[in-house]
């Protein structure tokens, strides 16, 4: 299975309220509306960028629209379909189109807890650029096998509910060129704002963890949210 994540930019001549009122329920509902929608799409997910991340600096992203395929053949063939150009159109007036950006991944669940998603009320949203210096190949090699499992093993995480990186479905890009030239994504999920507080202080003190990242990372993006489920996984 895969997913697409689209990273998204409100409409400036919408307000913040209006922007997630619109996407959550009008644009969602054309969306789901279309006659093949539910012939591909697996699982739906809206990630709303949380108000607290607008309180200083304008955050990267106002949201993440999330849609499961069984396979990449299913999702190219999504992707071809004329009836999306009826999402396109209300797009015209949700979002700034020229800044859209679908990430086409595959999960790696690093960890979760039992009941992760009933327990789950935030998750964070990194969006990341590899180090120059490695390959693609290696940048993944070393986050899966080497970072993974040094992090999951930290004490503070105790206050994370679940941790999954997404690693980049570099096939879906015929071209070569990913949108903003992101390497992946890492989620993770947590009880609360304030659980998610105590794992960033407790992350910003861990000088091996950190010092581990500047291996492989080279630029991040990083937003807190709130994760709507519209349409559950198939089973």
């Amino acid at each position: 299975m895969v997913k697409m994540s689209v990273l998204l930019k409100k409409n400036r001549n919408l307000s913040i309220p209006e922007f997630h009122r619109y996407w959550l329920n009008e644009h969602c509902d054309i969306a789901m509306r279309t006659p093949s929608w539910y012939s591909y799409i697996r699982k739906y997910v809206q990630t709303h960028t949380l108000h607290e991340m607008y309180e200083d600096n304008p955050p990267a992203f106002d949201g993440v629209a999330q849609v499961w395929f069984d396979s990449l053949e299913s999702y190219q063939s999504w992707a071809q379909l004329p009836e999306l150009s009826v999402i396109a159109e209300d797009e015209e007036k949700l979002f700034e189109r020229d800044k859209l950006g679908g990430l086409i991944t595959n999960e790696k669940e690093i960890q979760a807890v039992p009941d992760w998603e009933q327990k789950s009320k935030i998750k964070a949203v990194a969006v990341i650029r590899k180090a120059a210096h490695l390959s693609v190949e290696e940048y993944h090699d070393y986050w899966l096998n080497t970072h993974g499992p040094l992090v999951k093993n930290r004490p503070w995480w105790k206050h994370c509910n679940r941790y999954v990186q997404n690693h980049i479905e570099y096939d879906a890009y015929p071209s070569g060129e990913v949108p903003y030239n992101y390497n992946g994504m890492a989620e993770f999920w947590f009880t609360d704002y304030a659980e998610f507080k105590k794992w960033q202080a407790a992350l910003a003190e861990d000088e091996v963890v950190l010092a581990d990242e500047k291996k492989f990372v080279g630029e991040a993006e990083f937003i807190i949210t709130s994760e709507v489920q519209k349409q559950p996984a198939s089973q």
